[in-house]
């Protein structure tokens, strides 16, 4: 029961039924008594007790309108109980897992310490432009923008703010071409910046909700209370999902992947969840390994899931890594084919992406952290473990 009960924390309160259904449901209780075989109203002198068989009419009407009650209202019966259980881990075997199991072990023995978890990312993706002095001339362009997390899990940031955690964005957005064919385009205009492109600031969206799930958004205590064993994490996080996106995910595998990036940079997790998420990670079908270039160029190992849907075609879902210390490096979405969603984008190209710059513990005061709206975002701490 204690594994049930610590799964149970992380899930969100059930709503009490609205007045709407309270109103159908005693409607439907109403409308059944008085009614007697097969529905035909009979009529009874006033003052008569209803006879045995009216008895257990009212009786029956009583208890099936109260079933439907709750089956319309809440699912009380249905949603107090876990829809996943804690059932062992079935490793896959080959150069995906043995790859998964060493940034385990980079992560147990790089734990880290600090007050606060600091996350400082640049996220983005490419979007075709169109030349803003040459009618008729596109070109891809990687836009990108910071992203910053800071958390704390022992207490308010601030005395002035009782907030947990807190995320903001930088405030410079740029740009740069995603391949030497779009460099040489790009050149010949002059090098215009965002603002002559009439780029949108990029969303950060590579996470859960890319696998036809809910986001992760359980606060800084719910993740403080996510379990170390792998077992139990992917109960957990699948529960989560049931919960709150009401629906098992179509894809739980898919789902548990695309939940990897938020559980190892953007949390405050014990380090022992990280180590947790990449040998869940080595129990996912379809995982393999890749050797690939973040969007800054960087080259590094790591993991890819591929897959496909109507709306984004083909997508390779990649996580970079460091095996020696388990950090992620950089997470991506590379179009293989595009769908309707990807259409502009070529083979190769990163519809989404994330540098990882820094993400670890510090012990900073978090008001050198967090920026001035006045001044341009502070620089990076030390580098921290998980």
């Amino acid at each position: 029961m204690r594994d049930l009960e610590a799964v149970a924390e992380i899930h969100v309160r059930e709503r009490e039924p609205s007045d709407a259904a309270r109103a159908t449901a005693r409607a439907r209780l109403m409308a059944e008594i008085g009614r007697e075989d097969g529905g035909r109203r009979r009529e009874r002198p006033v003052g008569r007790p209803p006879g045995k068989a009216g008895v257990l009419l009212l009786a029956g009407a009583i208890a099936a309108c109260s079933v439907t009650a709750l089956s319309l209202v809440t699912g009380v019966m249905r949603d107090a109980l876990p829809y996943y259980k804690v059932e062992p881990i079935v490793y896959r075997e080959g150069d995906a897992a043995r790859f998964l199991f060493a940034a385990a072990d980079g992560t147990a023995n790089t734990p880290g310490s600090g007050r606060l978890w600091y996350r400082r990312s640049s996220v983005g993706g490419t979007a075709v432009v169109h030349s803003p002095i040459r009618p008729g001339v596109e070109y891809a362009m990687q836009v990108e923008q910071d992203d910053y997390v800071l958390a704390s899990p022992n207490g308010p940031l601030s005395r002035k703010d009782r907030a947990q955690s807190a995320e903001w964005s930088g405030e410079q957005v740029t740009v740069r071409p995603a391949s030497a064919g779009d460099r040489a385009k790009w050149e010949a205009d002059g090098k215009p910046g965002a603002d002559a492109l009439g780029v949108e600031v990029p969303d950060r969206s590579i996470g859960p909700e890319m696998g036809n799930g809910p986001v992760l958004d359980f606060g800084v205590d719910g993740a403080r209370r996510l379990p170390t064993d792998p077992a139990k994490l992917r109960a957990a996080l699948l529960n989560y999902a049931v919960r709150v996106g009401h629906e098992r995910p179509a894809d739980p595998d898919a789902y548990l992947y695309r939940s990897a990036s938020f559980l190892l940079v953007d949390v405050p997790v014990d380090y022992g969840v990280r180590v947790a998420t990449y040998r869940l990670l080595a129990s996912l079908r379809g995982v393999r390994t890749v050797t690939a270039a973040d969007a800054a160029g960087r080259r590094y190992q790591g993991v890819a899931l591929r897959t496909t849907t109507g709306e984004n075609g083909t997508i390779d879902s990649e996580l970079l890594i460091d095996p020696g210390t388990g950090r992620l490096a950089a997470g991506q979405e590379v179009v293989v084919t595009p769908g309707p969603r990807t259409a502009s984008l070529r083979p190769g190209d990163r519809w989404r992406y994330e540098i990882v710059r820094q993400a670890g513990w510090t012990d900073r005061p978090a008001e050198s952290l967090v920026p001035d709206p006045r001044l341009p975002p502070p620089g990076e701490p030390p580098e921290g473990g998980g």
